[in-house]
């Protein structure tokens, strides 16, 4: 055989196996249309590439039969390749489709009655066999038809780019190998260049090139080459041409030092390649492996343990930091922004940086034309091919100048339900590599788990907002605006701290006179004064009906004054620039309480700040005054001692009627108002403060009134249920309270009586600094007189027992601080009760 001869036959050989082993891998592939589109190619390539060396080869059935199989690849390769390009730009011609199908269905057809080319004639010339091809005029047509179909599929090309569907620079592989399969069919047919196969190799030139385009397209991944179909063709190709090279010398070799095994050569040398083809096999498996599976998998691995981590937190910051390590650490990108959507400001801000001296203030607006084009594309982006599209010509200067400071290479999307929540902005590599497409689908795959943990997060922090926010105002509630206000001490305790407490007047009337729609509508005009007024300087919330409340860190009782003099003339500003029927504006009472001027922990400064505007309300509302421990609270003349003198009558009319029911009450409420106001009096409350302590001990059991007379004077301990119903004084106590207007300021220190620092009380079951400090007072001197007063079901406990007593329950019962110094009164002999003193 001719060395012209083995290459008719080499080149066809290697261009079947090239096609075949394509084919096999995208067989094994997850298909879509583009995949299927491009299987048909190979299909028609491998019909062309085969049936040319099966012709070459004269293989049954004959040669006209593998001519006509050669022939139809030939003409189906326009249309598939239209086809192919159809799917792949996402174009929607479908009656330009149909009809390039039907003429190119046509002229299959046409072929097998010999219209454009008659079956090749063999010859022999110089001893070498040679196809001769007779070309007809009608042969035109089918390549006016193929010009057609492929000028289609450049103009599908075309238009997707210029809409930015594709990059161009994706295409240059199918235009290259396009021109070449194209010019090497033409070649083919002029006799000069006829000693080569042309058309066969310039056919393998263009599955090549498509594949390429396909991987730079990014539809398949690399693992599929990695599949045991491509393995075993590869493996097959090799030893079939080692066997072809070697035969003849293996069996000269065999004949000539294995002569006596001459019988068995045929054998002996099957089963020689055999062992040598599954060697093959398992090296080529294992190279393959290693190229395409084995960093896929400790990608995989990182991937799982990535998921297991940010599925943990609904945290978008630990999210954010956790998918920049992973890129840092597997892809060796040298920084990593991202950025998450901010609904507030309708745009895309950094929240996090691997690098943290970079300018974080970056922003892309929700409606940048990189945005929409991410959610078109559904995947990574370089930025380099980005610049080249249509949509980067529209972006915004300020965006471009970000882009290229922060010196960005890839866009990575977090994509979640058709919504993009943000994305991640790498920089370049170390050495300058560029983003492989392992390297990309990885981090795409990361971003669909990190978008699905954003999204939840996202989620998280919306309902979390809204269990935090009053409805009605908009301002933080209660609950949690006490949370903020106990962070915010805790970080200012070093240095002050104020609370403000700020009380609409007359809101009830307000509502009577104009209607509660004017009156929610006054209440978000006035947390709206309180938010513009405070801004980032502290927290706004709203504790209840007309009451509110800010929190200061880092201000003094000074500054304090000045923020709330602000709200009211922002409060009184807006009331008058809105229309309304009527001419009244409402007023508000504040009290402040400064750390650590007027109190020395949070219970303190509750307290003290909801006396200060209880004294503001007294003394003509409309005014702010500031709790001090040295100087009374100031009510216009009115202090609480003189409100006292003034319902003193009413405080002894209810301290006698229990004393008709139960005299041990009567006494013990004087007692435990003694021990209390002591108490109050030692740990440096204000005047006004030790009044209010002293009150709510005289009237802390009136309650029990209502309590039946058999459980109250019963001469043995109570049962469980008795118990619950004596529990029910406290609720009584606070009814009858409530109705005296001018006395309800001791209602949170007569309810907290029973309340345990540990939390095991009752009513509320509050605990440690929530409760009252009146309250706490109070439930050291109830809990010291019960023991050592005398009762018809047990004896007096000694002073030295009940204080033993109230040592072993300090932290648990008491509070451990006042506890210590409840005792110190006792052992200084400030605190006697009256039997003891007899």
């Amino acid at each position: 055989m001719s060395l012209n001869e083995r290459v008719f036959y080499i080149v066809p050989l290697a261009a079947t196996l090239c096609n075949l082993f394509l084919l096999l891998t995208f067989l094994t592939a997850k298909k879509d249309k583009s995949i299927k589109a491009f299987i048909y190619l190979l299909c028609a390539f491998t019909l062309w590439t085969s049936g040319s060396l099966f012709m070459r080869l004269s293989l049954f059935p004959g040669v006209v039969f593998w001519y006509e199989v050669s022939v139809t690849g030939i003409f189906l390769v326009p249309f598939c390749l239209y086809n192919f390009v159809y799917h792949f730009t996402g174009s929607r011609e479908i009656f330009t489709k149909t009809l390039f199908g039907v003429l190119t269905a046509v002229t299959v057809a046409l072929n097998y009655f010999d219209v454009f080319m008659e079956h090749p004639q063999i010859v022999n010339a110089n001893g070498e066999k040679v196809f001769n091809f007779i070309v007809k005029w009608p042969s035109v047509f089918p390549i006016i038809l193929a010009l057609a179909v492929l000028g289609g599929a450049a103009k599908n090309m075309q238009r997707a780019i210029k809409n930015g569907v594709i990059i161009k620079e994706q295409f240059y592989p199918v235009i290259f190998g396009t021109v070449v399969m194209f010019l090497g069919s033409i070649i083919d047919m002029i006799p000069v260049f006829s000693t080569f196969p042309n058309d066969t190799f310039a056919c393998m030139i263009n599955s090549i090139c498509i594949y390429y385009a396909l991987y730079k397209k990014r539809l398949i991944r690399l693992t599929q080459l990695a599949s045991s179909a491509p393995a075993y063709l590869v493996t097959t190709t090799f030893t079939a041409l080692v066997l072809v090279a070697a035969h003849g010398k293996i069996e000269q070799i065999f004949d000539d030092y294995f002569a006596e095994f001459a019988e068995h050569k045929t054998l002996i040398i099957a089963v020689v390649f055999a062992v040598f083809t599954i060697v093959v096999y398992t090296v080529i498996k294992k190279l393959m492996q290693n190229l395409f599976v084995k960093t896929q998998k400790k990608l995989e691995l990182e991937l799982k343990e990535f998921s297991g981590n940010v599925s943990k937190t609904l945290d978008i910051n630990d999210i954010a930091a956790s998918y920049s390590a992973l890129a840092k650490d597997n892809i060796g990108t040298d920084t990593v922004y991202v950025l998450i959507a901010d609904e507030k400001y309708g745009c895309y801000r950094m929240i996090y940086s691997t690098d943290p001296l970079k300018d974080h203030s970056f922003f892309i607006v929700k409606n940048s034309p990189i945005c929409k084009y991410l959610m078109q594309k559904g995947e990574s982006v370089l930025y380099s091919s980005y610049k080249k599209s249509v949509a980067y010509k529209a972006m915004w200067e300020d965006e471009k100048w970000g882009f290229e400071n922060l010196k960005i290479e890839l866009a990575v999307p977090f994509i979640s339900d058709d919504t993009l929540l943000g994305m991640a902005l790498l920089t370049g590599k170390a050495k300058d590599k560029n983003y492989s497409f392992g390297e990309r689908t990885f981090l795409e795959s990361a971003s669909a788990i990190a978008a699905i943990a954003i999204k939840n997060a996202s989620l998280y922090e919306t309902i979390k907002h809204e269990a935090q926010i009053d409805s009605l105002t908009g301002v933080f509630n209660r609950k949690y605006f006490f949370e903020k206000f106990a962070s915010d001490f805790d970080e200012s305790r070093d240095k002050a701290c104020s609370l403000v407490y700020l009380n609409i007047d007359d809101l009830k009337l307000f509502n009577e006179l104009y209607g509660t729609e004017e009156g929610d509508r006054a209440l978000m005009l006035f947390a709206e004064s309180c938010r513009d007024t405070i801004r980032k300087n502290g927290t706004v919330g709203r504790l209840g009906g007309k009451e509110f409340a800010v929190s200061l860190p880092f201000c003094t009782a000074g500054l304090a004054y000045e923020y709330v003099e602000k709200i009211r003339a922002e409060f009184e500003k807006k009331q008058t620039e809105i229309e309304r029927s009527f001419t009244k504006t409402l007023t508000f009472s504040a009290g402040i309480c400064s750390y650590p001027v007027g109190a020395v922990n949070i219970s303190q400064m509750t307290t003290n700040a909801d006396m200060a505007v209880y004294s503001a309300k007294r003394g003509g509302k409309n005014k702010t005054v500031i709790y001090t421990v040295a100087d009374d609270l100031e009510n216009g003349g009115k202090n609480i001692k003189n409100i006292a003198l003034e319902y003193a009558p009413t405080i002894y009319a209810l301290t006698a009627a229990i004393d008709a029911k139960d005299h041990y009450t009567f006494n013990h409420s004087q007692n435990v108002s003694k021990y209390a106001t002591v108490l109050a009096e030692y740990i440096g409350l204000n005047e006004d403060h030790v009044e209010i302590i002293r009150q709510a001990g005289l009237l802390h059991d009136i309650g029990k009134i209502g309590i039946p007379e058999a459980i109250l004077s019963k001469n043995s301990r109570l049962t469980d249920e008795e118990y619950e119903v004596m529990k029910k004084h406290v609720e009584g106590s606070i009814s009858m309270i409530k109705h005296l207007p001018s006395l309800d300021y001791v209602i949170p220190s007569a309810v907290s009586h029973h309340e345990r620092w540990d939390g095991k009380g009752y009513p509320r079951g509050i605990a440690g600094e929530a409760i009252p400090i009146g309250g706490r007072c109070l439930a050291l001197a109830d809990a010291f007189d019960a023991m050592v007063s005398k009762r018809a079901y047990k004896s007096p406990m000694s002073i030295e027992d009940a204080v033993a007593e109230i040592k072993k329950n300090l932290g648990k019962q008491f509070d451990p601080d006042l506890g210590i110094k409840f005792i110190e009164l006792i052992e200084d002999g400030k605190i006697v009760p009256e039997n003891h003193q007899k």
